[in-house]
């Protein structure tokens, strides 16, 4: 059959693929330290990476952190790279848009988190950081752009990558808190 001869209705039709595979795919997963481990166990051979659930920070600069360490440990078993993940979550585990208002607006509180986020990332052997930050109040549009480039800067420098999580917009007249600064 050339490529040129129609086709027929019923006409069976076998497809080679003779070239070598053209991309590689990376998987990422989330867990926080309530997953069920016999689960994440069973799931980590298929991930690229492992996404810890999750960092917050406090107005002062410093980290919330989560039980991180038996998920860091787990990953490592199974050849998964961890991911740190900062975002706006209080102690009591709920988002706070005040808090990342005040992140957005104030350099030397940006300075802070992000030195204490490299800190904890070279210390317990992070692969890089996501950004989850929901509900950003109105008007923080330029500061959010702002935050992720100096962090992508300063985490580039160290090689580490950043990923950035967005709410799902479907279009840029979608209104409402979780959208408007994405």
């Amino acid at each position: 059959l050339s490529l040129s001869a129609p086709l027929r209705v019923g006409q069976d039709i076998v497809i080679h693929f003779t070239a070598a595979k053209r991309r590689r795919i990376a998987l990422n997963g989330y867990a926080s330290s309530s997953v069920d481990r016999n689960l994440l166990g069973r799931t980590l051979p298929y991930l690229t990476y492992l996404t810890v659930f999750g960092y917050g920070f406090t107005l002062e600069g410093r980290l919330i952190p989560p039980d991180d360490l038996p998920l860091l440990e787990l990953a490592r078993q199974h050849q998964t790279l961890p991911v740190m993940l900062l975002s706006s979550v209080t102690e009591d585990g709920g988002f706070n848009s005040y808090r990342t208002e005040q992140l957005l607006q104030n350099p030397d509180l940006q300075r802070r988190v992000l030195a204490n986020v490299l800190a904890v990332m070279d210390q317990k052997g992070y692969a890089g950081l996501d950004l989850d930050f929901e509900f950003i109040p109105q008007g923080n549009f330029q500061a959010y752009l702002q935050l992720i480039e100096t962090a992508a800067e300063q985490l580039h420098a160290k090689g580490y990558f950043l990923h950035v999580d967005l709410a799902p917009k479907t279009s840029s007249s979608q209104k409402g808190l979780l959208y408007d600064a994405h």
